[in-house]
């Protein structure tokens, strides 16, 4: 990235996990709410002078930013522009990190927020506060979760096709606010739904606890948000909303989010996993695969039915039986690869559907 017009290779993490009970490292800092920039070349936390590499947040109370950072720059740009942190409160912070920022304006703000008042607008018009979702009884081809709409404005019908909502509950569904906040473990996936110019990016992330696998109760979610403001400096003081959302999917109890998602054909495919209900110790539990519309949340069918790879049937979720929680996804020419909770490595064959989702965010795999 450039510091100050040097070229530097930049290694980005979380505070992770409070050091303490109090939350504090030796009364100085909370680890938990910071974030840091390393310098690769030296290891050391000191990017040059006027420049900070570690910033403590305003989140407070061992927030905990414990999944892996998201970095993201423009097509055709060589320096890396802005940074995503998600946290165990279920809020995403980001920097941006223009050439000609100073230490005070590369600090952190919050990015979004999906259950403050602050962040209660979506991209179709809603202006609920805080974010409603709607439920749905008949889920047409999902059968893993319950269909989940910000501020009620769409709503799966019965023939798999998209309902107008009114903006409380009605005949066809109802509205709910967001329930109890809820950890982001997995690294948000940045990718292209909303912005043609292939500009302001979307990010896609769910939440679930990766510390508590066996709880059959918790209610977590899986978002798409769209960051209306790219080019605006996130300072720590700015409370007004950044990322706008697109849809919000709600699991059915106990499943969670461990994970980041992939962008395929078209669709982006997220993992979860469920527990077993009441099973034994040498019950793994399940997994799920769900691909949806990356714009709005619609079900996409382009996984391939696992237990019958000899016909052409693709759904949009799909169920991994007693394989326990499954590792993130990676594709390979069309094939999603997975490794499971009993040691093998498998594959879902994957097909395009529709356009949209350029990914913007990557991992090697050697």
């Amino acid at each position: 990235m450039n510091v100050g017009g040097n070229k530097k290779w930049v290694a980005f993490a979380g505070g992770g996990k409070c050091s303490s009970s109090a939350g504090f490292d030796a009364g100085v800092d909370n680890e938990g709410d910071a974030i840091y920039m390393l310098d690769v070349q030296t290891g050391k936390t000191t990017l040059g002078s006027g420049f900070n590499t570690k910033y403590v947040t305003s989140a407070g109370n061992c927030s905990n930013f414990v999944s892996r950072p998201t970095t993201y720059k423009r097509i055709g740009q060589i320096d890396v522009e802005a940074a995503y942190y998600a946290n165990e409160q279920g809020t995403v912070w980001s920097q941006r990190l223009w050439s000609s920022a100073t230490a005070a304006n590369w600090a952190p703000g919050i990015w979004y927020d999906g259950w403050s008042s602050s962040y209660q607008s979506d991209i179709w018009g809603n202006t609920q506060a805080p974010i409603w979702y709607a439920v749905k009884a008949d889920e047409g081809s999902f059968t893993g979760g319950t269909r989940v709409q910000t501020g009620c404005k769409l709503a799966l019908g019965s023939a798999g096709t998209f309902n107008s909502l009114p903006a409380s509950a009605g005949a066809s569904g109802s509205c709910t606010a967001l329930a109890t906040r809820r950890p982001i473990f997995g690294r948000p996936r940045a990718a292209y739904a909303n912005d043609g110019s292939l500009v302001s990016p979307d990010l896609f992330f769910g939440t679930g606890d990766a510390q508590a696998l066996d709880n059959t109760s918790s209610r977590d979610y899986f978002f798409a948000v769209y960051d209306q403001r790219f080019f605006e400096q996130h300072y720590m003081s700015d409370t007004t909303q950044k990322g706008v959302t697109s849809w919000v999917y709600m699991f059915d109890p106990g499943e969670k989010v461990l994970g980041e998602p992939v962008i395929t054909g078209g669709s982006v495919v997220i993992a979860t996993y469920a527990p077993p209900l009441g099973g034994t110790c040498n019950q793994l539990g399940d997994s799920y695969l769900y691909a949806f519309d990356p714009r709005t949340g619609e079900p996409r069918a382009s996984l391939q039915d696992p237990t019958n790879t000899t016909t052409t049937t693709y759904k949009s979720v799909v169920k991994l039986t007693g394989v326990g929680a499954i590792s993130d996804p990676i594709v390979v020419n069309g094939g999603l690869y997975y490794a499971d909770g009993r040691g093998d490595v498998n594959k879902v064959q994957t097909r395009a559907v529709g356009l949209g989702g350029r990914v913007q965010g990557w991992r090697r795999v050697r």
